[in-house]
């Protein structure tokens, strides 16, 4: 896994590399413009540097000097009222003494919008260099106005550090912001940078590395006490080695019994999709929990399974049998496709009073969000997977509120109920029960067609079931299904995909596994 921050811990990684260790701004500076300029240099006739007067604006100027020194056609526009900082101004005098032309809009009687337009136009190539990750306030004024006309240009438009606009923190878009081509970013990646809406303005993200000290080496040994460090992450293909491998000498039970409660009358495919994509997880056995309209199809559809059917679970016999397999089973899956009637709550009920692990899908969840006593059964063993209407339903919460702010949202749902989270959407957030944080980064437009997050839920329950880290199951599972859905869109496009075809590519998520 690899780490992502906030705005605010880039700072602090800055400020501790800078004060602590001794390696001075301005050396930090001359790297990332270096950074920059590299991926720039002969590519483009004519290069704009929009630029404040923070040190994401020095970064810039610093950037026009080196391009300048290079033979580049280079500007730079200046749109900040203020002063600006030390570092700012240092690079701004250099600049000016080779001779880079430099505009300065606000202090400029004669310019007005009209020249601003000319001007963006006739550069193939704009930076954008002009709030950085700093910004905690709407943007407003001038700012505004210039990123919307940069935005309304047809030239390239590489961002330094995060497109102006962005809050680092979580990805919101702070009034408007810069819609970049390409991004180039410094040290970690920031959760606004991966985080829906932000990722989506973003653009090609390209990381570098300009000497801070290590961050997990800045969070072991220095504090801060305006700061409160997030242990926030995301999963890349180095941990699918976290993926338990097959033992030689073992057998089904090696693997362990997943029981799946999925699938009310005429809902076969959903009980079909989560214990189709266990198996293909490597899950021992499962027995799908279902109702006795199904199992005739099931049983041809999925031979590899055992069934236990059930029709109204307010008689004993029925009742018991269900008790008992809840006793002999591992792990649980349930919810898909169960609808919400008193069957669906009495399994409910009974699952979560097992206290075992168990992952809590669609009607499921809507069976807990319709009785605060099944919320209050909830424990550190749940994972609850909710797409936002679920969430709204949980949480009581309008979609457009969770949407703003998914982090915020799936994180106060773990730390009030203390259990795990899997926010689904474009950009899928997981808040563990231990107290960590994920921002999915695999996955597709295309995998949002029925029956996907069937196949989600089997594959975290498979992974439980053959003995993954139970804190890293959900992440991990997430980004196998992402990942699954990103091979399927390459053979047969995002408009045809369907959730087989996610089940269909999972063996080559975990060949890609055995190749690593």
């Amino acid at each position: 896994m690899e780490r992502v921050i906030t705005g605010k811990e880039a700072k602090f990684i800055d400020e501790v590399t800078i004060n602590e260790i001794g390696i001075p701004s301005l050396v930090l500076m001359e790297k990332a413009a270096l950074c920059v300029f590299n991926e720039l240099k002969n590519n483009y006739y004519n290069y704009l540097i929009v630029c404040g007067s923070g040190n994401n604006g020095a970064d810039g100027v610093a950037l026009a000097r080196m391009l300048y020194q290079n033979g580049e056609n280079v500007t730079v526009l200046l749109i900040s009222k203020s002063e600006g900082t030390t570092e700012f101004k240092l690079q701004l005098d250099i600049a000016r003494k080779i001779g880079v032309e430099i505009i300065d809009f606000v202090n400029e009687d004669n310019l007005d919008e009209e020249y601003l337009e000319e001007l963006f136009s006739a550069n193939d190539c704009i930076v954008d260099a002009i709030l950085g990750i700093g910004l905690d306030r709407q943007v407003s004024g001038l700012y505004f106005d210039i990123i919307g006309m940069i935005n309304e240009c047809d030239s390239d438009v590489y961002a330094i550090d995060i497109p102006s606009g962005i809050c680092a923190d979580n990805g919101e878009i702070l009034g408007t912001c810069i819609n970049a081509t390409v991004t180039v970013t410094f040290g970690e990646y920031k959760i606004g940078q991966i985080a829906y809406p932000g990722k989506k303005y973003v653009g090609e993200l390209i990381k570098k590395d300009i000497g801070f000290l290590d961050t997990e080496e800045v969070f072991a040994n220095y504090e801060s006490e305006d700061l409160e460090i997030r242990d926030n992450y995301i999963i890349t293909s180095k941990d699918l080695e976290l993926i338990p491998d097959r033992i030689e000498r073992s057998n089904k039970g090696t693997y362990g019994k997943l029981l799946v409660i999925a699938g009310s009358k005429d809902m076969s495919g959903a009980a079909f999709f989560t214990g189709m994509a266990a198996y293909r997880m490597g899950a021992g056995l499962v027995n799908i929990v279902t109702s006795y309209e199904n199992i005739d199809v099931l049983k041809d559809k999925l031979p590899e399974a055992v069934f236990t059917g059930y029709n109204d679970l307010r008689d004993e016999c029925e009742y018991s049998k269900i008790a008992e397999a809840l006793d002999k089973y591992d792990c649980i899956v349930i919810g898909p496709g169960i609808s919400t009637d008193d069957n669906s709550a009495i399994l409910v009920e009974m699952a979560l009073e097992s206290g075992k692990n168990i992952v809590i899908d669609a009607d499921a969840i809507n069976v807990i969000a319709s009785d605060e006593r099944y919320i209050e059964k909830l424990h550190e063993n749940c994972i609850l997977t909710p797409h936002m209407g679920e969430m709204s339903r949980l949480i009581k919460r309008d979609i457009s509120e969770i949407s703003d702010s998914p982090f915020e949202m799936a994180t106060f749902f773990r730390d009030t109920y203390n259990t795990t989270i899997v926010l689904k959407d474009a950009n899928t957030i997981i808040a563990t029960s231990r107290g960590d944080n994920y921002i999915n980064v695999s996955g597709n437009e295309g995998m949002s067609t029925a029956g996907s997050g069937d196949v989600l839920s089997g594959i975290i329950g498979g992974l439980m079931c053959i003995g993954a880290n139970r804190d890293i199951v959900a992440p991990l599972g997430v980004y196998i299904h992402g990942l699954a859905g990103d091979y399927a869109k390459e053979k047969l496009g995002s408009a045809s995909l369907m959730a087989r075809d996610i089940l269909e590519n999972i063996s080559e998520v975990l060949m890609m596994k055995d190749n690593l």
